[in-house]
């Protein structure tokens, strides 16, 4: 009875973290391509001196 119990916790934990764990993916993702979209902007002002 006992590792039954156990068993039903462990796959809603490991669901829990795998959606944490894709969250963060797209953070990061999301983050990432907004720098470069950042980036490819500003890039045309590289040579007018200011940086």
């Amino acid at each position: 009875m006992e590792e039954k119990k156990k068993k039903n916790y462990v796959i809603p934990v490991i669901g829990a973290l795998i959606a944490v764990v894709a969250c963060v993916a797209y953070i990061v993702m999301k983050f990432a391509s907004q720098q470069q979209q950042l980036e490819d902007k500003w890039s045309e002002y590289d040579d007018c001196g200011w940086m």
